[in-house]
């Protein structure tokens, strides 16, 4: 009998909470525990989330909501941000651990509401849930709905279901790729300064309705008018 609970010890995730601060365990690609730090120090504004090798930075952050282990090697995060009053807004992390580092599987704005009465309001969510049981044949499906109502607009209301693919090799969750080739204009998470980089690969994208995520060089980034911004800090 105690060779069977230390052997579930192992094999399931561990959560060591302390304050404004947890640990998690879950396996690593190379499949060894591996332990992740989730650190919101008082009176900030950021998460931190920490491996052995390295951290990952959330700015903007307001508050967690769930904190799983998905699978075998995977961590979902869903957290809020800070919007203003009327509005709600929340974002969906993926991560998984290789080799001690920290690797972005997808992160996706998974929730915005903003309502102004009866007649005026828009409200949008979606919902992931993982297939498979392993690197190679890791499926998120991908619920989203989306509904809204403003004065003079006829009602509007969509629901859409679709499929990404996992790759260990682009290190992300994508349902499409998409080459890019020559200079592009980087902003990163409240700054005022851009940066020029030259890329040349196909990218992995994530469709989200009328939202893309592009995942470039190890972080996801949003597009706005031929600017790349990115969703946090590495």
């Amino acid at each position: 009998m105690i060779r069977v609970l230390l052997l579930l010890a192992l094999l399931l995730p561990i959560v060591i909470s302390q304050t404004n601060a947890q640990t998690i365990k879950i396996l690593s690609v190379q499949g060894k525990p591996a332990f992740i730090k989730l650190n919101h120090p008082s009176a900030t504004e950021t998460l931190s989330i920490t491996s052995s090798k390295d951290t990952i930075t959330l700015n903007n952050f307001w508050s967690l909501d769930t904190v799983l282990a998905q699978g075998k090697i995977f961590l979902k995060i869903d957290y809020a941000v800070r919007v203003g009053s009327n509005n709600s807004s929340g974002y969906q992390l993926w991560l998984f651990v290789d080799n001690g580092r920290l690797k972005q599987a997808l992160h996706i704005n998974s929730f915005r509401k903003s309502d102004y009465g009866h007649t005026d309001y828009s409200r949008f969510k979606a919902n992931t849930s993982l297939t498979g049981d392993n690197a190679t044949n890791y499926r998120l499906i991908l619920n989203m709905k989306n509904k809204e109502r403003h004065p003079g607009k006829a009602p509007f209301e969509i629901n859409k279901v679709q499929q990404l693919i996992f790759s260990i090799k682009r290190r992300s969750f994508y349902d499409e790729l998409i080459q890019f080739r020559g200079e592009y204009i980087f902003n990163a998470i409240n700054s005022k300064k851009n940066e020029s980089h030259f890329i040349n690969q196909a990218v992995p994208v994530v469709n989200v309705l009328k939202d893309r995520y592009y995942f470039i060089n190890g972080n996801w980034y949003t597009r706005y008018k031929g600017t790349f911004y990115t969703m946090a800090q590495i």
